[in-house]
C-alpha cells in the first residue's frame, strides 16, 4: 500500500461477520486492545501469543465497531497471525462509526499501526477482511494498488 507502493496479498471479501486480532511481541494471553487508548478514531489490535506470521486487517461494517468482532474470532486470528482492527473514521454517535472514501488515510492509518507494532521491513503482504461497508474499502484498496498478489492456499 502506501502511497501506492504497498502490495497486498488479497482482499477477502466476505459477507457475513468475520473478525481478527492484530500481533506483537507482548506476552500474555490472546487479547484486542486499542494500540492507543487516547487516538481517535481507535485501532485495535492483537496482544499476547503465540500467533502466526502473517499480517491481517480487518475492515468491520457501516455504524459498526471494530472491537467486537476481532474480539469474536481472535484466537483463531491468532494461528494466522497479527490483527489490526482500525475503527472506522466517520462517527455514528456513540462508538459506532463507518468508513469514509479516503483509502490513502486508511492505507497511512494501517502501514502506522504495524509500523508501531514493530515491523520495520516492507509491509507487502497484508490480507484485508471486510464486512459489508469494510468490504468496499477492501475493495477500493485492491483497485489502488492493483499488482496486489491474490492470497492462495
Amino acid at each position: 500500500m502506501y502511497a501506492g507502493a504497498m502490495r497486498m496479498l488479497g482482499a477477502v471479501l466476505v459477507s457475513s461477520s468475520f473478525h481478527f486480532s492484530v500481533s506483537t511481541a507482548i506476552s500474555g494471553p490472546i487479547r484486542m486492545e486499542p494500540l492507543d487508548p487516547r487516538a481517535s478514531p481507535a485501532t485495535f489490535v492483537m496482544r499476547g501469543g503465540p500467533k502466526g506470521p502473517a499480517r491481517m486487517v480487518f475492515l468491520h461494517g457501516m455504524c459498526g465497531h471494530a472491537l467486537g468482532y476481532a474480539q469474536s474470532f481472535q484466537w483463531n486470528a491468532a494461528k494466522k497471525g497479527t490483527l489490526i482492527a482500525p475503527q472506522g473514521d466517520r462517527s455514528c454517535g456513540g462508538p459506532w462509526s463507518s468508513w469514509s472514501k479516503d483509502i490513502d488515510a486508511l492505507d497511512a492509518r494501517i502501514v502506522a499501526t504495524f509500523r508501531s507494532l514493530g515491523d520495520a521491513g516492507p509491509i507487502d503482504d497484508i490480507v484485508l477482511i471486510g464486512y459489508s461497508q469494510g468490504a468496499t474499502r477492501a475493495e477500493a484498496m485492491a483497485r489502488q494498488w492493483p499488482n496486489a498478489t491474490p492470497v492462495s492456499s
